[in-house]
């Protein structure tokens, strides 16, 4: 996890390529999801040549709801590239879902896994936002 490049609910447009304001090379998040339904939806118009993007999931509260069935698809130039559905989340689990590594203006999907499962790290605390002990 890192805070300032990471495109979340605190930080929903980072500054990841120029610094020129008319570049459009910035992530979006354009639908966060506060209730547990989703769907959430972060868009990167003009990926970087060379860049490998991490893709994660992070379920930060249940708000008394139990488990959720995450579910990504990741788009490129308008076309599914990649879909994982129905991993079960626990409160606090991070789940690594994969990389896209980007070359000559094209990336595809790489998806992760571990003995054959997905990478999941269960009670994961975000650094920038650990919650007060007695919320643990």
């Amino acid at each position: 996890f890192d805070k300032t490049f990471d495109s979340f609910w605190f930080n929903p447009n980072p500054n990841w390529g120029a610094f020129d304001p008319n570049a459009d090379d910035d992530p979006s998040l354009d639908r966060d999801d506060i209730d547990g339904w989703g769907p959430e939806n972060l868009n990167l118009n003009v990926p970087e040549d060379g860049a490998t993007y991490h893709i994660g999931v992070h379920y930060w509260n249940d708000w008394g709801l139990g488990e959720t069935l995450a579910t990504v698809r990741v788009y490129i130039y308008g076309e599914l590239n990649a879909e994982v559905k129905d991993i079960p989340l626990q409160e606090r689990d991070f789940w690594y879902v994969g990389t896209i590594p980007w070359a000559a203006g094209t990336g595809t999907t790489q998806l992760l896994t571990k003995d054959g499962g997905q990478v999941i790290t269960p009670g994961y605390l975000n650094p920038a936002f650990v919650p007060p002990i007695d919320a643990l």
